[in-house]
């Protein structure tokens, strides 16, 4: 993976708002930014006031992308604080990643490879569902749910594990919570305009290393991007909020392909799978979907998904490896 710049520029994470807010030429995006946030980023100006010129590469892409992905996770598995955050700019050729991984008040911010970015994307959680053992409850509560968007991993730990003692029963999903070793992490896709940004399409996820479920949530955690004053929280999900939803690592992965994928790559991708579905082909039994796309039926998108969500080395159902090789389709080799 290469990225624009060896040292990526470091920057105080109560500064990033700011720092994006460069990117745009509406003076009123930078409203309601604090002038503390604006005093930490001295280091991206030259001795004339004028931006640097890694400032301004930075930004390139932020001022390109006007549906940015911002992605937010805690666990009691995460050292410091507990949470994560990243946001990633794409823009052909290259994009700009902020990423906050392990100390909270800082953010590192970097150029990427776009090809890249499904990878750095997949690599920021990191429980892949390997066994799909789904013991969990049914639902979590509000209360558990705020907590963790507050990124209070402590109080959501507590909440969490005691709703779960509650029902005395027994299930790996219980045995892993007692453990600490949860995960709840959220995706989420913006749409800029002159107040801020809007968010258009989210999914929050509560995973163990066995199993994942979607949860119906109806807020967001804070992001580095700034919301207008007057935004509204999300659409009142399909279920009561805090409803759980079974969903395996290759159906989370389908739902994210369109954050990171071009429409129109993964509109050709999927009808190309579906109609190899339809022929009774081998891509309608291969567990590496969506990301076989890539090595089964569509070539070009061979390097947007990173070996992380590709499955499992080896399974008998997978196109890689048959044998003889179905009839009426174009199946190109390695």
């Amino acid at each position: 993976m290469s990225t624009y710049f060896s040292a990526p520029l470091t920057l105080p994470t109560a500064s990033v708002p700011a720092f994006i807010a460069l990117a745009g030429p509406e003076e009123s995006a930078r409203e309601g930014i604090s002038g503390e946030a604006q005093m930490g980023l001295e280091t991206i100006y030259e001795a004339d006031g004028a931006l640097s010129g890694q400032a301004q590469m930075l930004l390139a892409p932020i001022r390109e992308d006007s549906t940015p992905l911002t992605q937010f996770a805690v666990s009691p598995r995460y050292p410091s604080s507990g949470v994560r955050r990243q946001c990633a700019f794409i823009a052909p050729g290259q994009s700009t990643i902020l990423s906050s991984l392990k100390e909270p008040e800082t953010t590192q911010v970097y150029r990427a490879e776009t090809h890249d970015v499904p990878q750095i994307i997949a690599e920021f959680s990191t429980f892949p569902s390997l066994k799909n053992r789904f013991d969990g409850p049914k639902r979590v509560s509000i209360e558990f749910i705020d907590a963790a968007n507050s990124g209070d991993a402590v109080a959501a730990h507590d909440i969490l594990l005691e709703e779960l003692e509650k029902s005395k029963k027994r299930s790996s999903f219980t045995r892993f919570v007692r453990e600490k070793n949860w995960e709840y992490a959220v995706w989420t896709s913006w749409m800029r305009t002159s107040q801020g940004y809007y968010a258009h399409r989210s999914y929050t996820v509560l995973s163990v290393p066995w199993a994942a479920y979607v949860v119906n949530a109806r807020t967001l955690p804070e992001s580095y991007l700034t919301q207008p004053s007057n935004a509204q929280d999300l659409a009142q999900p399909s279920g009561p909020v805090g409803d759980m939803e079974k969903c395996t690592r290759t159906e989370l992965w389908a739902k994210l392909a369109l954050f990171v994928v071009p429409w129109e790559l993964y509109a050709i991708a999927w009808a190309a799978a579906s109609a190899g579905s339809r022929a009774k082909r081998v891509g309608s039994s291969c567990s590496c979907s969506p990301h076989s796309f890539g090595r089964c039926a569509f070539q070009p998108t061979r390097r947007m998904w990173p070996d992380a969500v590709r499955g499992p080395a080896r399974d008998n159902n997978c196109c890689r490896n048959k044998t003889e090789q179905p009839k009426g389709r174009i199946h190109r080799g390695r």
